[in-house]
């Protein structure tokens, strides 16, 4: 699970209140099934990609050229249903953004975590990869998805979004679970995986949504004692009071 990320880098996840009981329930991360975000775009690549991938065809296997970019085509489109990821934000602050887009209404809360604890508690999963996203112009980019002479990373085109979504800065737990030559026969992959995790190795703190009112604050510190978790509960102060 390498990254060129500092281990001590702060992580978010912000979550509405039943996400949260959800995931305190289970004990477990939840990664959904990558063609089940809203984003139409996850997985694809960019026009410069194809014509890149075209290239590699050619050059392995020229005879067969029509075929095989094909049905390497068809392969990364039906990869999304076997591509689950979990979102982190990457940011040594609260974001007045993702508060907005994630917690709406104001009943919510966002687990700070690190890198490292992330890491940490996925350690024993060899499937998993944590990688940061990259954000590129789908106009004028390539998405490096060749390794080596003929050698594809599937991966890539979901670890690079559009430029539009860099205010998300993006940290993905990703599990691809596939095999080529039966990919086409099984059925679609799970909507969703559930990864066991020590919740109090996870989590650093947690901040409560600054639309929320008192009782809810008072809420999740009831639930969490509940759960036996000790984690200190920040109520956010993103919303005031402003002094003048």
């Amino acid at each position: 699970m390498e990254n060129n990320i500092h281990e001590d880098t702060k992580i978010w996840r912000y979550l509405d209140f039943t996400k949260f009981l959800s995931l305190l329930d289970t004990k477990s991360l939840f990664l959904s099934r990558s063609d089940m975000f809203n984003d139409s775009f996850e997985g694809a690549i960019t026009a410069k990609t194809q014509t890149a991938r075209e290239e590699t065809y050619r050059r392995i296997s020229s005879e067969n050229f029509d075929e095989g970019i094909e049905q390497h085509n068809q392969l990364m489109e039906r990869l999304r249903y076997y591509t689950h990821i979990n979102c982190w934000h990457i940011n040594e602050n609260e974001s007045d953004a993702m508060w907005k887009i994630y917690v709406k209404h104001g009943n919510g809360i966002a687990i700070q975590s690190t890198y490292k604890r992330l890491e940490s508690v996925l350690s024993n999963n060899n499937d998993i990869r944590i990688k940061k996203v990259n954000y590129i112009d789908h106009d004028s980019d390539t998405i490096p998805e060749i390794i080596g002479a003929q050698t594809f990373n599937y991966l890539s085109p979901y670890l690079h979004k559009k430029n539009s979504f860099r205010h998300e800065q993006e940290l993905r737990v990703i599990i691809q679970d596939f095999d080529p030559k039966t990919l086409f026969e099984t059925e679609k992959g799970e909507l969703g995986i559930n990864i066991s995790i020590n919740l109090s190795d996870l989590i650093e703190k947690i901040y409560v949504s600054p639309l929320a009112s008192s009782w809810f604050f008072e809420l999740v510190q009831s639930i969490l004692t509940k759960y036996n978790l000790s984690q200190e509960i920040i109520y956010s102060k993103l919303n005031g009071p402003a002094i003048f």
